[in-house]
């Protein structure tokens, strides 16, 4: 379902060091991050650990700031952009441009800090182009607001450009090693899906029809009205959204079932047909996940407004495990 980077210093006061106050990295406490994305005149997705978290196709100016706590590893985490051009023969605009911060705050408070930052523009084609210090790798502390230090326990990388011709598309990356107090999700350690490993027909329509078969029953359950027939489904993305944004236990799987029961008993929403020929595999860099979508790449369960404009959806991702297809975001 749609729902569609380092930390300040806290100051903790401990009773039991007679009132001592100790210095915490906020990467120890509750740590919320987001990507804040700008972009321009390009097609331009951002990537963290070769996940999409933001697409982008506009020529004109964009700006989200999205949470990525589920996409994110506990050590070492990738960050990416890609891109091309809206122009003919992949000659690019000249002001295109997209911008990527990566912030952080305390259990999404309003003080936030930037971290991480990835910045592409028409510059950086031109020959000779020198990249920026800030392109450069660095240290910085995370109990000290993070600030540049060379001892400091936050390793950023610097920043890599592959460029590519034509309609392929050009890569921006980058990467952060740091300890953050988040578990270690479980699509990181599943199998490869399967689809990754095909070109056969035969094959790839073979596990297109699996993973319908698990798309249908929630489309089903909607259709009946039965969302405690499918909850059980839920369970992985419940327990790993309740721990990625803090939340008491069950905090998300009462959210999901909220939404599956008013998406059920909504009589200005009708579910759209759901069968072979309307939907496809969406392949991700990643290979531990994959979804099905519709050809406008819309997600595979779409309510459509009766009188209203518009429509809702339940973009369901999959990991593939000993054989089993397991719903995980």
């Amino acid at each position: 379902m749609r729902l569609s980077l380092f930390f300040p210093i806290l100051f903790i006061s401990d009773s039991a060091l007679g009132g001592q106050h100790k210095t915490v990295s906020v990467l120890d406490d509750k740590p919320y991050f987001e990507l804040k994305v700008e972009s321009k005149n390009l097609e331009a997705h951002v990537l963290v650990n070769g996940v999409d978290v933001y697409s982008g196709f506009e020529r004109f100016e964009t700006n989200i700031t999205t949470p990525i706590n589920p996409w994110l590893a506990p050590d070492k985490n990738d960050f990416s952009i890609m891109f091309r051009s809206f122009g003919e023969n992949g000659i690019y605009s000249d002001n295109f441009y997209a911008n990527v911060e990566l912030l952080v705050s305390n259990d999404n408070s309003k003080k936030k800090y930037t971290v991480l930052t990835m910045h592409l523009n028409n510059k950086m084609l031109e020959k000779g182009y020198v990249p920026s210090l800030q392109m450069g790798e660095v240290r910085l502390s995370s109990i000290n607001s993070f600030t540049k230090d060379n001892k400091g326990d936050v390793f950023i990388s610097k920043e890599v450009l592959d460029l590519k011709n034509g309609a392929d598309f050009s890569r921006l990356n980058r990467s952060i090693s740091m300890k953050i107090n988040i578990p270690k999700w479980k699509f990181f350690d599943s199998d490869e899906v399967p689809i990754y490993k095909t070109e056969n027909p035969k094959e790839l329509e073979k596990y297109k029809q699996e993973l319908l078969k698990e798309y249908l029953k929630v489309k089903n359950a909607i259709a009946n009205n039965d969302a405690d027939s499918v909850l059980s489904m839920f369970a992985e993305r419940d327990r790993e959204y309740d721990a990625a944004f803090f939340y008491e236990p069950g905090t998300t799987e009462r959210k999901i079932a909220a939404a599956l029961k008013n998406a059920a008993v909504d009589k200005d929403a009708e579910l759209l047909n759901l069968a072979p020929e309307y939907v496809g595999f969406y392949t991700y860099v990643n290979p531990h996940l994959t979804k099905l979508i519709r050809s406008d790449y819309s997600p595979a369960i779409v309510q459509n407004f009766k009188k209203a404009q518009g429509s809702q959806s339940f973009d369901l991702i999959f990991r593939y495990k000993d054989g089993k297809w397991i719903l995980t975001r």
